[in-house]
């Protein structure tokens, strides 16, 4: 082999080699895991390597987890571990006047426990899931509209209702905004509302255990109860407690902000599923509109009425299957186990009444 030849290969078995350690440093963004029983703690440092994101949970770093999939999305990747896991996951922004206060509120997630040191926005989804793909709020773009107050915490529950993002600050720092932010994604306005105060912010996900947070809500869609209240106190100004998983109940939430969180969801999805989608929200919107001014016996009544109708059953039946698909086969057993001890159970009430 002459020495231009030598030359030529030696410099493509370098370039491979920086292709190949580039794409080890620096991830496409797409996830692959394949851990069976694996420490959760490995299972998170793998998501935080490949989708270049920070992830705190309340849960042991040895929870066995066992979970496989291949090139997804990273929102997929952290729902599938969610359901895996039994968790509620949250993306969060926790921002302060500097880091030892941002570092603190991390350390709170860790234990667990409830603080009141801090506001905490954030605002259940109603619901809301449109097509396959799980959404990651981060993304979705608001419009920001000034109000009565002009403080940085009432703006922060705006985009966190506008988007689904949960956002932290410590509840005795609150600076007057002095701007008002252009539209931008979620965690842009978010970054800037706070950077903008002369504050420190940390973005990341957290997986929360339903053990404290299920009374609360649902699942990692943050679907709350079937009235719409939310489980938390709640603090003032219609701000949450102190609680990662509480938030506002119905008399905090403002339906044009939801609405608005729907329209930026459905404007994510191909063309096609467009029209489909927004008559699925007009759908669900109107029953809560019609039901939120009732009293609590009545709102009931008139949701377990709607539950009930067989379009309502066809498309909680649709959502259910898409996560039933994240489930490990020990999880769909156990929930199908369980359903039939529920309707066993209510076959014997019939019997006995």
């Amino acid at each position: 082999m002459s020495w231009n030849k030598r030359s030529v290969f030696a410099g493509l078995v370098i370039v491979l080699a920086l292709i190949t350690i580039i794409r080890m440093l620096w991830p496409d963004g797409l996830i692959t895991l394949n851990f069976t029983n694996a420490p959760l703690s490995k299972v998170m440092a793998s998501i935080e390597r490949q989708g270049r994101v920070r992830i705190v949970t309340n849960m042991p770093p040895e929870t066995p987890v066992t979970i496989i999939v291949k090139k997804v999305p990273l929102m997929e990747a952290l729902e599938t571990l969610s359901v895996r896991t039994e968790s509620d996951l949250r993306a969060v922004f926790i921002g302060a006047a500097d880091k030892s206060q941002v570092a603190a509120a991390i350390e709170d997630v860790k234990s667990g426990k409830p603080t009141e040191k801090l506001a905490v926005a954030w605002f259940p989804s109603m619901g809301m899931s449109f097509g396959t793909n799980v959404p990651d709020p981060r993304s979705l773009t608001v419009r920001f509209e000034p109000g009565d107050k002009n403080d940085l915490q009432s703006a922060l529950l705006q985009v966190a209702a506008k988007s689904g993002i949960m956002a932290a600050v410590p509840r005795d720092w609150n600076p007057a905004v002095s701007r008002t932010p252009k539209p931008s994604t979620a965690a842009s306005m978010v970054r800037q509302l706070i950077t903008s105060s002369g504050g420190q912010v940390v973005e990341g996900f957290l997986l929360l255990n339903r053990g404290d947070g299920g009374r609360y809500g649902r699942g990692s869609d943050g679907q709350g109860a079937p009235d719409g209240r939310g489980g938390g106190d709640r603090g003032e100004g219609g701000r949450s407690g102190g609680g990662w998983s509480s938030r506002p109940d119905r008399d905090g939430m403002n339906p044009d902000w939801i609405a608005q969180r729907a329209d930026a969801m459905i404007a994510q999805l191909p063309p096609a599923e467009q029209p489909a989608a927004k008559a699925d929200f007009e759908t669900t919107h109107k029953i809560w509109e019609e039901v939120k001014d009732l009293p609590d016996d009545q709102r009931r009544a008139k949701l377990e009425e709607v539950f009930n109708r067989p379009d309502v059953q066809d498309r909680m039946a649709e959502r259910e299957a898409a996560r039933d698909l994240r489930r490990s086969p020990e999880q769909r057993e156990d929930r199908m186990r369980r359903y039939l001890d529920r309707k066993n159970q209510m076959k014997a009430a019939g019997k006995g009444s």
